[in-house]
């Protein structure tokens, strides 16, 4: 077997044998984190040199072909993967302790297997699809068994959906050499990641998915997911050179990310619930990637991934403590303050706000935290 198909069968395998246990989370939960602990093992030893290990391999790295397509594992991408199903393996585990929608598990590891096909598919165009299959799961995942508003799976889902048609459109003019509409195809892809990077103007779900999923849904939406789909746009930035290098794309960037810093940390200072101000500051992280990503720099792919990483820490942290306070919490409706029918509060649930805010301040990128 081969490490593409590996990656691609083995989530949605585990999916299917974890959907039944959605009734028992206390033991699906530490279960799935020791399973996913196990495979990220099993994925850090394949050998990717096709010589290296022989033909009596049991897991080998040479890529996969289907239908045309090939299937291809980097280095890089190995090492990703690798972490992000050590970190998956965490919030299971927390999972079974802060309760978590019955379809927590399963569909977090469904949405990996297209996820890890978008980091080895050739062309990109095909990537983009698969994109646009582990968006329908995390929409999914962000709706949870919850009933009631719609509004942040949608936006999550729409707006995914409006960057397919503009990556497939610039895939078929750069296949076709069509080369004249050069700025064109760059405002498409520009655009394109800007949607799928959840950035200014784009950024009108990332609040309400915060405020509406259960806890440790962000840190599988605007984390691990959000990282693989960070490394799609990186690689198809080194795929096409003529896109990172133009004055076009780094202004666009550039200014999309002032603007996002600046919207988050103005809707952080007047936010009125505890999930809208985790999802406030989560758009200071989004810019701040965004700024990395449009800075020009030759360490911008180090950098951008690192940060990403450390997004995943923080929202583990932040949704563990708005786990425990969400329970103690008031519930309020409409625009009421949130915080003032909260008072004493932190009194009361000392860890669960010591770790909001320590999350929500790491997330900002305050000194002596993980951000």
């Amino acid at each position: 077997m081969t490490a593409p198909l590996l990656l691609l069968a083995v989530p949605i395998i585990l999916a299917i044998i974890f959907f039944p246990l959605r009734r028992w989370p206390q033991v699906a939960g530490p279960v799935a984190a020791v399973v996913v602990w196990l495979f990220a093992i099993l994925l850090g030893g394949i050998d990717l040199d096709p010589g290296a290990a022989g033909g009596d391999a049991l897991i080998s790295g040479d890529a996969w072909r289907v239908f045309g397509l090939a299937f291809t594992l980097s280095e890089r991408a190995q090492l990703l993967l690798v972490g992000c199903y050590a970190l998956l393996g965490v919030i299971f585990l927390l999972s079974a302790f802060y309760s978590q929608s019955t379809i927590f598990v399963a569909l977090s590891l469904a949405v990996l297997s297209p996820l890890s096909g978008a980091l080895m598919v050739e062309p990109f165009v095909y990537g983009a699809v698969l994109l646009l299959i582990a968006a329908a799961g995390l929409a999914i995942l962000i709706q949870g068994s919850r009933a009631g508003s719609t509004l942040a799976a949608l936006r999550n889902l729409s707006l995914t959906a409006l960057a397919l048609p503009l990556l497939l459109g610039a895939g078929w003019m750069i296949e076709s050499d069509q080369f004249r509409f050069l700025d064109t195809i760059t405002l498409m892809i520009v655009v394109a990641i800007l949607l799928l990077l959840a950035s200014f103007p784009f950024q009108i779900w990332v609040a309400p998915v915060v405020g509406e999923s259960s806890s440790l849904v962000p840190a599988v939406v605007f984390g691990i997911a959000q990282l693989l789909v960070v490394v799609y746009c990186l690689d198809l930035l080194v795929e096409q050179p003529f896109v990172y290098g133009s004055s076009q794309f780094q202004g666009v960037v550039r200014g999309s990310a002032a603007a996002t810093l600046i919207l988050g940390s103005m809707l952080a200072i007047t936010a009125r619930s505890f999930g809208h101000l985790l999802g406030y500051i989560l758009l200071i992280s989004v810019g701040t990637a965004g700024a990395v990503l449009g800075s020009g720099g030759a360490a911008v792919v180090q950098v951008t991934i690192t940060l990403m990483l450390l997004r995943v820490v923080s929202l583990v942290i932040a949704g563990a403590g708005l786990a425990m306070i969400r329970p103690r919490a008031d519930a309020v409706e409409g625009g009421v303050n949130q915080f003032a029918a909260n008072q004493g509060l932190a009194w009361r649930t000392p860890l669960a706000m010591g770790l909001f805010v320590f999350g929500c301040l790491s997330l900002a990128g305050l000194p002596l935290t993980p951000g």
